[in-house]
């Protein structure tokens, strides 16, 4: 089932591309064309949902092996005297920081998995991020390609607190927006919650289409929340398409 939803998943995109192109593929013998921000925006849809899908029925099987390994490298150990041992606890200040629910090394392996399970090869897995000490926030920073770059903010208690995506095509354009596509949807889908996936679905694909379509606009930023997270949009022809994922309470 879950190649079924990654099939579903890249067809989609490649559909999304398309209706920007070309909409009139899509008029099936229909007097009018259709608006290419309409199948752009119905295509990428079915390819958020397609992904939600993939995380649903992908096999975990990274969790079952390691306990597997476990159980078979585990020798019969002579009984020791038991130690009482304080269970750690974290001290949070009164006010903790807003944060996305997960830290930069736990988003990294997600989105890798997510990646394998999908079978793409057109973007590279992210490497362990560099993560720079800043006065407000730590930051790191990932060219995925030479159009699209990736800005993470980190909370000084080491959790994730916003991520960016920063698309500015320089030579092929094409590429660029299919990148684009995967790596929007797979952090959305991530940092969603299982019970916000479709809704977050449609909000995502919304802001992508409002922010594409008002690029000539002199005022084009769009934002939604869904949940506790803020998903917002702009694009203009002079700085890219950006894209990112906040905390609510991230102000």
């Amino acid at each position: 089932m879950v190649y079924l939803f990654a099939l579903l998943f890249m067809v989609s995109l490649i559909a999304a591309f398309i209706g920007l192109v070309k909409p009139s593929a899509f008029q099936f013998g229909k007097p009018t064309i259709p608006s290419r921000w309409k199948v752009f925006g119905i295509s990428l849809l079915v390819s958020f949902i397609s992904l939600a899908m993939v995380g649903v029925f992908a096999p975990e099987v990274e969790e079952k092996n390691s306990k597997e390994m476990a159980a078979v490298k585990d020798p019969v150990v002579v009984a020791k005297p038991d130690v009482v041992k304080e269970p750690e606890q974290k001290v949070l200040n009164a006010t903790a920081e807003a944060n996305l629910g997960m830290n930069p090394e736990q988003f990294r392996q997600a989105f890798n998995k997510r990646l394998k399970d999908l079978d793409i090869d057109t973007i590279r897995t992210f490497g362990e991020f560099d993560v720079k000490k800043g006065d407000v926030n730590d930051v790191f920073q990932v060219d995925v390609s030479p159009d699209v770059s990736l800005i993470g903010t980190v909370n000084h208690d080491g959790m994730l607190r916003g991520i960016t995506y920063i698309v500015v095509p320089s030579g092929d354009s094409q590429k660029a927006m299919m990148d684009t596509l995967i790596l929007v949807g797979i952090t959305s889908n991530i940092i969603s919650g299982e019970e916000n996936k479709s809704k977050t679905s449609k909000v995502v694909t919304d802001l992508l289409t409002k922010a594409l379509d008002g690029i000539d606009k002199e005022k084009n930023s769009h934002n939604a929340v869904v949940g506790n997270v803020k998903y917002f949009a702009t694009a203009s022809k002079l700085t890219g398409l950006w894209f990112g994922v906040e905390p609510v309470n991230a102000d």
